[in-house]
């Protein structure tokens, strides 16, 4: 939390603004969960089917099923908005009550949009799996749990207050594949030599000496890149 006292000011306006908003809907998820109890009392189930009703295919999304979920991520959400703003509770603490504010701040955020975010979006992609044909679902739902990764990811950025997260572990997933590639191709290289030795009965072709003097120049242009011990071993005895 910043301890700029303007920007603060700021800040709090807004999260009671929003928790104002966000509790009235909390009341009417209450109010609706309520209303269709007595829908199942009379032994019927409500549903909704995305994006068609039969014969069309769907998903059946059962109401009072999501809303139990969407009502306890929201109360979640109003104790820890109750804990952000009860500061009389934290004053004594100082700097660490102030800390601790913030964090109570952060998880209100996660639990107010994560279940509707979340939820929604899984909703959404099952239900458009279903128009598909059968030949594009493995392609579909590569990008779709990617996608879904990246909103998961950007909602935990919420708690943890970090940012740029999902670019951060993209890159590291980058650096790893050129890493393993780097050290794949290298270590072709001297079990080829190997094989190319017994054929050729120690006459090594100058094609092959070549490549291997281009392949080891390239990689060496990385910095900090991956050494394997094989081609140290060479060096030191060269």
């Amino acid at each position: 939390m910043s301890q700029d006292p303007e920007k603060y000011g700021r800040e709090l306006r807004s999260e009671e603004r929003r928790a104002i908003i966000w509790l009235s809907y909390f009341g009417i998820a209450v109010a609706l969960r309520i209303e269709y109890q007595r829908a199942i009392d009379a032994g019927q189930r409500p549903f909704i089917n995305f994006f068609c009703n039969y014969p069309c295919p769907h998903l059946t999304v059962y109401i009072v099923d999501a809303l139990n979920v969407l009502i306890g991520f929201w109360f979640l959400y109003t104790i820890c908005i109750l804990l952000f703003f009860s500061e009389d509770w934290f004053y004594r603490l100082g700097k660490r009550g102030t800390q601790a504010r913030e964090q109570f701040r952060r998880f209100a955020n996660f639990f107010m949009f994560s279940y509707p975010a979340l939820g929604g979006a899984l909703t959404v992609v099952s239900a458009l799996s279903f128009l598909l044909p059968e030949s594009s679902q493995q392609l579909y739902w590569i990008i779709a749990i990617y996608g879904l990764t990246a909103l998961g990811i950007s909602l935990l950025d919420r708690v943890t207050g970090e940012r740029n997260t999902l670019r951060t572990l993209w890159e590291g997933v980058i650096d790893g594949f050129k890493v393993a590639t780097e050290l794949v191709v290298e270590g072709l290289l001297p079990i080829l030599e190997k094989m190319v030795n017994r054929l050729s009965k120690g006459k090594i072709p100058t094609r092959l000496v070549s490549l291997r003097l281009r392949v080891a120049k390239l990689l060496s242009r990385r910095k900090g890149r991956v050494k394997i011990r094989y081609w140290q071993r060479r060096k030191s005895l060269t």
